[in-house]
């Protein structure tokens, strides 16, 4: 199984998308398990924050927040800055 360090966000830079985070005081073990090949990490302090994941792109749109040293994990490619230019557009397959 790899191993992938999550980047580090300061945690007011969310911009809305939803935290996944432990609701208990406990700071064991993973937040949740997957079936993939990945395992993530917090980007701070290497806590196990997701056993299982199918890679750091496989949670879209959320920050994962360690409960270990309290750190936002942005799980997700940001979304793209909306005065960069468009990717290309893909080409059509060849006949």
């Amino acid at each position: 199984m790899s191993a992938e360090r999550l980047r580090v966000i300061e945690c007011g830079a969310r911009d809305g998308r939803p935290v996944i985070r432990r609701h208990d005081e406990r700071q064991v073990g993973p937040l949740f398990f997957g079936p993939g090949d990945a395992n993530l990490l917090c980007g701070a302090c290497t806590f196990l924050l997701i056993r299982g994941a199918n890679g750091a792109h496989s949670i879209r749109d959320a920050v994962v927040e360690c409960p270990n040293c309290g750190s936002c994990n942005q799980a997700s490619r940001p979304a793209p800055d909306p005065g960069s230019p468009a990717p290309p557009a893909p080409r059509p397959a060849s006949p």
